[in-house]
């Protein structure tokens, strides 16, 4: 891609990729992703909705949150709040905590009958 006054690559069409047309005119939709490395940005664009009611052309703007390795959306200039939990772990934890949970035994609830006891 050429480069802009600031040095920074131009936002792709769909006509850039392959170098022709026939990317564009095959695609139904058309999503092109761009890193703003001035703004430490990255932009979402549709470029391209060949059916209208399944969606529209416009943009997104999302930022980089380096703790967990996940996008938040960036609206207003403002910076997100950064969610840094790791579904993972808390996926882990929620296991370990049923697994030891289930092997607690009550012997407040265990009341053998005469028919159990083999003696």
């Amino acid at each position: 891609m050429q480069k802009n006054k600031d040095g920074e690559p131009e936002i792709p069409t769909l006509y850039d990729i392959s170098g022709s047309a026939n990317f564009y005119n095959k695609a139904d939709f058309g999503i092109v992703v761009h890193r703003n490395r001035l703004e430490n940005t990255v932009e979402i664009h549709i470029k391209k909705v060949k059916f209208r009611h399944l969606g529209e052309c416009g943009m997104a703007l999302f930022k980089y949150n380096l703790n967990n390795g996940r996008y938040s959306p960036f609206v207003n200039g403002t910076d997100p709040v950064w969610d840094n939990s790791n579904h993972l772990q808390e996926e882990m934890k929620r296991r370990e905590q049923e697994a030891f949970e289930a092997s607690q035994f009550n012997w407040d609830d265990f009341q053998p009958s005469d028919e159990e006891c083999p003696f």
